[in-house]
């Protein structure tokens, strides 16, 4: 998210000084060359977070102490757990704002499946079915079912919702057998402008990293402290960075170490990295008529 203002910026910009083009009554036209410049710069700026990695333990302390990196996390958690309750209410899209009339009226928008309000009570009893059977499971269920409390209640969620009439098949219905990534390109470019603040988006991402990892270590119940935990900071720190970079050549802003995977590890009390590298292997085998993700719901 730290990108995003200054990315609205940026285009504002290029906009203003010429760089985009605009039409003879002032709107803005189409201009793929910006986002190219933004990702771009992305790309060569993620060697800053890369180049931080190498650097001595010692220093990494004196520039990221934790009196920076745990104030960060919290901020964080506070900000989704904003998120959390506005999505309960029926979206965090322009719907949350309530408007009265247009488009946006109800959520998701209008032409959703069983659009309601945001804040209608369906919304708030759908949400509270899967909050409340994540705290069954967590509570009385077997070891598995502890583990998969998450999973469970988000099916559980779902069955409600598609009884309730919130899915549509049209998502997938229309999508195709087959679909391929990285189907659109952009023209890369390194934006001056944007050097010196994506730069700081970097510094940011590895401050976060380096909170996130150590916040992992607690709740995993490794050491955070000593050599071998000083290797899990440089390489989660490297890693953010790599990512950084390869997110960029595939099209999209700098990815960042996610402070919602402890709450997954404290909830699920599984730590495993074997559990992590099953998902990975199995996120790019979801065909897109079976990936969940396509399923147009009113509730998010």
């Amino acid at each position: 998210f730290a990108i995003i203002p200054i990315a609205t910026g940026a285009f504002d910009q290029m906009y203003s000084n010429g760089f985009c083009l605009t039409a003879v009554d002032g709107s803005r036209l189409p201009c793929p060359d910006a986002y190219g410049a933004l990702i771009g710069t992305c790309a060569i700026c993620a060697l800053t977070e890369i180049f931080i990695a190498f650097l001595p333990p010692k220093v990494l302390k004196r520039i990221f102490p934790p009196i920076v990196t745990g104030p960060t996390v919290m901020l964080i958690g506070v900000h989704l757990i904003q998120t959390g309750f506005t999505s309960w209410g029926g979206g965090s899209g322009l719907c949350s704002s309530r408007p009265t009339e247009g488009f946006f009226m109800l959520c998701p928008d209008i032409t959703a499946p069983h659009a309601l309000a945001w804040g209608s009570a369906e919304y708030i009893g759908l949400g509270f079915s899967v909050f409340t059977t994540i705290l069954l499971c967590a509570r009385y269920g077997s070891p598995i079912m502890k583990s998969a409390s998450v999973i469970i209640g988000l099916l559980i969620g779902c069955i409600i919702a598609a009884a309730c009439g919130y899915f549509s098949p049209a998502g997938i219905d229309t999508a195709p057998v087959v679909s391929f990534i990285w189907v659109k390109t952009f023209k890369l470019a390194i934006y001056g402008p944007l050097v010196l603040p994506i730069m700081a988006v970097y510094l940011i991402c590895a401050c976060e990293a380096i909170g996130d990892i150590t916040a992992t270590c607690d709740v995993s119940r490794l050491e955070v402290e000593g050599k071998v935990f000083e290797t899990r900071i440089q390489g989660g720190i490297l890693a953010d960075g790599i990512n950084g970079c390869l997110a960029a050549l595939m099209t999209i802003t700098p990815m960042s170490t996610f402070a919602q995977n402890n709450g997954v590890i404290a909830l699920t009390r599984c730590a495993n990295r074997t559990a992590g590298y099953c998902c990975c292997r199995m996120l790019p085998s979801l065909e897109p008529d079976f990936h969940l993700t396509r399923l147009q719901s009113s509730y998010s």
